[in-house]
């Protein structure tokens, strides 16, 4: 298993605790996307670890093997078309698990297209702080904090923090923004106005269940404060 799986084992691992019911579904992205384990119940656990150790992508193009800079915009597509068929969903949830390693032209502006979908559709896109060992990771955060703040997500810097997403604690939403950047918070709210950004609105602060408790325009000009 690569770093990445074994730290979405992780994060799974730690969802398997939860006693709300929850299906996963994973997704591999390189040079396209492909259903690693199919739709299955949390509890199913051994059977998606068994699903990803016995996975084989040959992610080979001309001969030469392909693994990185990664397609995230395929993965991210194949999501959206998966969640889009299923039926009876009203909480769904995107977990990236990556090293940011994804080109900015040739990648990363059509995942971006597919961030705008997910707000629009009022699905949520969490980046998880997978830390590369080989590469320059001063730049590769920045690619993985903006994973999160335009997914109005959550950025899990570790696999146990996934439990948040089930709670009315406080979460930075964004934590590339200067307002909200390195700020550390730990605070739960009971009560708060319902609200909705609209899709080009940033969410700095939220509730762990997607609730928006700081918000601010794409200019940085108005800001709602909604609790």
């Amino acid at each position: 298993l690569m770093d990445t799986e074994r730290y979405a084992l992780q994060i799974m691992q730690s969802l398997k605790e939860r006693k709300e019911k929850i299906n996963v579904v994973v997704i591999d992205f390189s040079y396209m996307a492909h259903v690693m384990s199919d739709f299955k119940p949390i509890q199913e656990y051994s059977q998606i670890e068994s699903d990803l150790t016995n996975f084989r992508d040959v992610s080979k193009i001309d001969g030469t093997y392909w693994l990185r800079p990664a397609d995230l915009s395929s993965g991210l597509k194949l999501a959206r078309e998966i969640l889009t068929n299923k039926t009876g969903n009203n909480n769904n949830n995107i977990i990236v698990v990556s090293d940011g390693n994804i080109h900015y032209e040739k990648y990363f502006v059509k995942a971006e297209k597919e961030l705008e979908e997910f707000r629009n559709m009022g699905i949520r896109v969490h980046s998880v702080n997978v830390i590369s060992s080989d590469m320059d990771d001063s730049v590769l955060i920045q690619v993985r904090k903006r994973i999160s703040a335009l997914g109005r997500g959550m950025y899990i810097t570790s696999a146990t923090h996934i439990t948040d997403l089930f709670e009315k604690k406080l979460v930075v939403s964004d934590p590339a923004h200067f307002i909200s950047d390195e700020l550390l918070i730990n605070a739960v709210v009971t009560n708060f106005n319902k609200v909705t950004p609209t899709p080009a609105a940033k969410t700095l602060i939220t509730t762990g269940t997607g609730v928006p408790i700081v918000t601010v325009n794409s200019y940085n000009k108005v800001g709602a404060i909604t609790t």
